[in-house]
């Protein structure tokens, strides 16, 4: 009897202890929010000021892996100090409502950090751009708006589960796709593979305790501790830094690189736009993807992105023509002397992918002709 009384005694005052914890963690000065995803938590760590304190400008989420945190603000980086807003909806995007207004044309624009805008005042980025030149172009016609719905860190697979969650709310009548560049990233297990485990048994237990600061702070010691006792895998496939910038933009790492897994395989991509496409007609809206270069070490200065190709071979199939912006952007940086290419380049990009102001003018002008070609406004 006195043992089972010490044991109650010690599981009660765990408990208290425990609670202490929570409500310490709960309510201290500090900000304390789940890694977005177990071998990613590091990717989109930006921080942004908050009521005087620092907040990531994402917070986790069991379909998305990670979407905007609403009503924030950020400092950007990328060489440049530029605030970015995120509306109520938690996209980097005026206030609009839902629902869409009658009489509207809504061009929804899913992408990655290049549609965010990462690094460029958002009045510069391709989906505010093209909103202008439509309205410009097309005065007497319907009311014209184009959403930035773009996610830094996003691949594929989440501009999919993307769009079945956003597409039946705001209703769009064209949606563009611009992904591809965080497809083909190392990861631990594809991201097919962690929207499973997430919605396994297990993975909704685990969404229900990051509810808790106490077990949020015990997962990320956990990670921690994990991911420096993890052997490193021997690397085989990416050897130099030439190698690595050319395939996925990290020169600065050096070295070998092991690629076990991306986050999107070919395979999956093709499936996962092929997807897309059908879900876009099948509701009657206009899809149109985007290719947009990166940055290469060698003469021209640029290449299409790895899923270049995949790209053209799924559109062919499924009636879509692909915006491909290569040639609108080697124009740009050939218009002039050899000896200033690297500056045309810098006018393009911002390291090794995001478009510059220039490069977000070129794309917001390729979608505007596809769009006029197809009719979908008076020419």
């Amino acid at each position: 009897m006195r043992r089972l009384l010490l044991w109650s005694l010690a599981v009660a005052v765990l408990v208290v202890l425990l609670l202490c914890a929570e409500m310490v963690l709960r309510f201290g000065p500090w900000e304390i929010e789940p890694a977005l995803r177990l071998d990613y938590e590091t990717f989109v760590a930006v921080k942004v000021d908050h009521k005087g304190a620092f907040r990531y400008i994402y917070m986790r989420d069991n379909d998305l892996f990670w979407k905007g945190r609403p009503d924030t603000k950020w400092t950007g980086r990328v060489g440049h100090d530029i605030p970015a807003e995120m509306n109520s909806h938690g996209f980097r995007q005026r206030e609009f409502s839902l629902a869409k207004p009658a009489s509207t044309l809504r061009i929804a624009c899913l992408g990655d950090s290049r549609t965010f805008g990462l690094g460029v005042w958002e009045k510069e980025t391709y989906p505010r751009q093209l909103e202008g030149l439509l309205r410009a172009r097309h005065p007497g016609h319907t009311e014209i708006e184009v959403l930035n719905l773009g996610v830094m860190g996003y691949s594929m697979f989440q501009g999919w589960i993307s769009l079945n969650i956003n597409a039946p709310l705001m209703q769009p009548d064209v949606v563009t796709f611009a992904f591809g560049f965080n497809d083909m990233m190392p990861a631990k297990h594809p991201d097919s593979v962690y929207y499973e485990n997430g919605h396994s048994g297990l993975g909704k237990l685990r969404q229900f305790l990051c509810k808790s600061k106490l077990f949020v702070v015990y997962e990320m010691l956990v990670l921690r501790v994990t991911r420096e006792l993890t052997k490193k895998p021997e690397p085989h496939v990416l050897k130099g830094q030439e190698d690595m910038y050319e395939e996925i933009g990290c020169a600065q790492i050096g070295g070998e690189l092991k690629i076990e897994n991306r986050r999107v395989s070919d395979d999956q991509y093709e499936e996962l736009l092929v997807k897309a496409i059908d879900f876009c007609k099948s509701r009657s809206i206009l899809p149109i993807v985007i290719s947009i270069p990166q940055r290469s070490l060698h003469k021209p200065y640029l290449q299409a992105p790895k899923y270049h190709e995949l790209m053209n071979r799924v559109c062919d199939k499924c009636g879509v023509k692909v915006i491909d912006l290569l040639p609108a952007c080697m124009e740009c940086i050939n218009s002039g002397p050899e000896e200033e290419i690297s500056e045309r380049v810098e006018q393009l990009l911002l390291g090794v992918c995001h478009p510059a102001p220039h490069g977000h003018s070129l794309i917001a002008e390729e979608i505007a002709k596809q769009l006029e070609s197809l009719g979908v406004l008076p020419q």
